[in-house]
């Protein structure tokens, strides 16, 4: 005879399913805050939100000065948001691809993947600390 299993019953099964909220509507202080912080700091940057899929991007150039030659450069940026950010860090990527390999080395090497996606120092943000340059 084959082994017969109890039934579970607890916290984790639900008859009922709610809709849980993007993270946007459930934390609307971060989202605030977030604006704010990029608007200082990065004012090329902004968020769209697509209301029919509930997802967050933020878009726009990071504009670098080297301090060598003065000279800014406009870096094409995409960050797209996961659901339960900020408990994990929005993905950040190269948007036109603008990074290539340096001679002899891959994008890896530079922190950029094949696909575009690179370190962008959102963990520091998607923990709570201030956006800085």
């Amino acid at each position: 005879m084959g082994v017969q299993r109890a039934q579970v019953r607890g916290r984790f099964f639900r008859r009922n399913r709610t809709l849980i909220r993007p993270w946007y509507e459930r934390n609307a202080a971060r989202l605030t805050a977030d604006r704010a912080s990029l608007a200082e700091c990065y004012p090329d940057l902004a968020f769209h939100i697509d209301d029919s899929t509930g997802a967050v991007t933020l878009q726009g150039d990071i504009i670098i000065i080297p301090a060598e030659c003065k000279i800014s450069t406009a870096i094409a940026t995409l960050a797209k948001f996961p659901w339960d950010y900020p408990g994990s860090e929005p993905e950040a990527y190269d948007a036109n691809s603008r990074f290539r390999p340096w001679p002899g080395k891959t994008l890896p090497d530079r922190h950029i993947t094949e696909q575009g996606r690179c370190a962008f120092g959102c963990l520091r943000a998607a923990r709570g600390t201030r956006l800085t340059r």
